[in-house]
């Protein structure tokens, strides 16, 4: 089928963009599921995009993340932040459930997001001054782990924004790793070997991004979306 993008323009009709799309039952079968699930417009349109092109589902959100207003818009949306915490714990179950052939990179995006959620965690408890096992119990500390938590990670994804290429991974090395992690040699080994590719080097960078606004949305943010 043909999608045409045009706007009428007085008595003008001017054509934006057109594509074709061949119909396919695993693209279609996608698209079903991916276009009611996610809240944020920005995210669903990539995530559609994605799927109907048969990219990886991160692919193409550097350029959001990089350029949009980040107090409105990625990590300063609520919805976005849980739509990319959505997706990652999606990925992390399919991870759990793929069979021992499946490829480290394949599970690239787990890896990070299970690395800057240790360095968001740790140091939210070194600022809140209580674990996440305590706070839960007590609102106060609740609000103020969420509170240190959210800017833990905001400062984090502004860094990780304004940095590419070597000065991207001396941070990802030097700050995102300096909290104690607890994975598994062999995967430590693929996300070093990222690092050291130029060209995973741009998507760690994007998942580290996306890991980041996944961090910031907690469940009482449910509240902020009316």
């Amino acid at each position: 089928f043909d999608v045409v993008h045009v706007h009428k323009e007085g008595n003008n009709v001017r054509v934006y963009s057109n594509a074709r799309v061949t119909p396919d039952a695993r693209v279609l079968a996608e698209y079903e599921r991916v276009k009611g699930r996610f809240w944020d417009p920005v995210f669903r349109r990539r995530a559609i995009f994605n799927a109907v092109h048969g990219r990886r589902w991160f692919d193409g959100f550097d350029e959001p993340l990089r350029t949009l207003p980040h107090k409105t818009q990625g990590i300063g949306s609520p919805r976005f932040c849980r739509d990319a915490s959505e997706m990652f714990k999606e990925r992390k179950t399919t991870m759990e459930n793929q069979d021992q052939t499946t490829g480290e990179a394949d599970n690239l995006d787990v890896l990070v997001r299970e690395m800057v959620r240790a360095y968001v965690l740790r140091r939210a408890e070194s600022k809140s001054g209580a674990s996440w096992d305590k706070a839960k119990e007590n609102e106060g500390l609740r609000k103020q782990y969420n509170e240190q938590k959210s800017r833990v990670a905001n400062d984090a994804f502004l860094a990780v924004r304004s940095r590419t290429g070597a000065d991207f991974v001396d941070y990802f090395v030097g700050t995102l790793c300096s909290q104690g992690q607890y994975l598994p040699a062999a995967q430590y080994a693929s996300i070093a070997r990222a690092l050291r590719h130029p060209d995973e080097v741009a998507h760690v960078r994007t998942l580290t991004l996306l890991a980041l606004a996944a961090e910031n949305w907690t469940p009482s943010d449910k509240k902020k979306e009316g």
